[in-house]
């Protein structure tokens, strides 16, 4: 008897090597085909929920949390591809004492945005199933951006520039879109899409990064527009940037004597698809 119920246990072992198991977690698809083979994209659970930002003893926002940073790589299963969302929430040193409020040292950010052919070629889902450009999204992730930045401490400054180039008949280009100041926005709109800078589409795969027409520098009326293009030298972009940020810091330094007891930051805003790189 005992021998019989062995034979059974194999025979059921051998034949379940013959079925294909597939296993399906949250964020999987169903097959997919490509060629002559289905496929299936699986990804784990989204832990990219950020901290409560509500002050209470040990969140964001408490005394105890400055200088504390969160960050969060989530994988998220997108249509027959991936999307790896990257997610940073940090919190700077503010004291207070009495009645009075000291602000953490000013900070001089430069923002480096991707303005290549693939952030407009290629669409994002939003959350209520509207879709955008690449593109679009960028600009409105740089304006709730700069609203934090330019609201967090009024001596803070930005300058913006945006790249594209690199390829064959295609020179690195890493215009400035802003210059390095404070900006504020006159809009009485609420929300912060448009305030600073706009996305403006043009013909075939040409599109604009304009300035708000409510946009104020250092509290006078700033225009300008930039246009896209073809490559994507991200290197090039990001070591332009930080030279103009580094460079705006020391001229100004030079020629009006400020100290330099400032913070610099670069935020590079992009869809990761750098196609050109240098030693």
């Amino acid at each position: 008897m005992r021998k019989k119920t062995i034979s059974i246990l194999l025979i059921a072992v051998i034949a379940l090597g013959f079925i294909p198991l597939v296993m399906r977690a949250e964020g999987s698809t169903g097959p997919v085909p490509k060629g002559e083979y289905n496929y299936m994209l699986d990804a784990d659970t989204d832990t990219g929920t950020p901290p409560t930002c509500d002050m209470v003893s040990g969140g964001f926002g408490a005394p105890e949390s400055n200088g504390r940073i969160w960050s969060d790589k989530s994988v998220s299963v997108n249509g027959d591809h991936f999307d790896v969302n990257l997610k940073v929430l940090a919190q700077e040193y503010i004291s207070s004492y009495g009645t009075t409020v000291t602000q953490s040292i000013a900070a001089d950010v430069v923002f480096v945005l991707d303005m290549t052919y693939s952030m407009i070629s290629n669409n994002l889902t939003k959350p209520n199933g509207s879709s955008v450009t690449r593109f679009a999204a960028l600009v409105d992730a740089a304006n709730e951006a700069i609203e934090i930045i330019t609201t967090t401490n009024p001596n803070n400054r930005i300058t913006i520039y945006g790249y594209y180039g690199g390829r064959q008949n295609a020179p690195n280009v890493c215009e400035q879109i802003l210059p390095l100041g404070h900006y504020e926005s006159t809009s009485t709109a609420t929300g912060t899409e448009d305030k600073y800078i706009k996305y403006r589409k043009g013909s075939g795969s040409t599109a604009y990064i304009d300035t708000s027409t409510t946009l104020l520098k250092d509290g006078v009326s700033y225009t300008n527009s930039v246009k896209n293009g073809t490559g994507t030298n991200m290197q090039y972009g990001i070591a332009r940037g930080v030279k103009g940020l580094v460079d705006d810091i020391t001229n100004e330094y030079e020629t009006s004597g400020k100290n330099g007891d400032r913070k610099p930051y670069v935020i590079v805003l992009t869809d990761g698809e750098s196609n050109i790189a240098s030693k």
